[in-house]
């Protein structure tokens, strides 16, 4: 898997958690790697795995 896969799915969460809504909480790279983390480990896969599952439906849907 590519670095391109993580800051996807960081770029994908950040667009969904704050949007274009300027009255959102900002959600930083680092803040937005955490929640990957954390849900990865819930769901008992690894980071790398669900970064990949979240950039690739980033990149079907880009319209988010």
């Amino acid at each position: 898997m590519s670095s391109h896969d993580f800051i996807n799915a960081c770029e994908y969460l950040r667009a969904t958690v704050v949007g274009g809504d300027q009255t959102s909480p900002s959600l930083n790279q680092s803040q937005a790697e955490q929640i990957i983390n954390v849900v990865a480990q819930a769901m008992g896969m690894r980071d790398e795995e669900l970064a990949h599952k979240l950039a690739n439906y980033w990149a079907a849907f880009p319209a988010i």
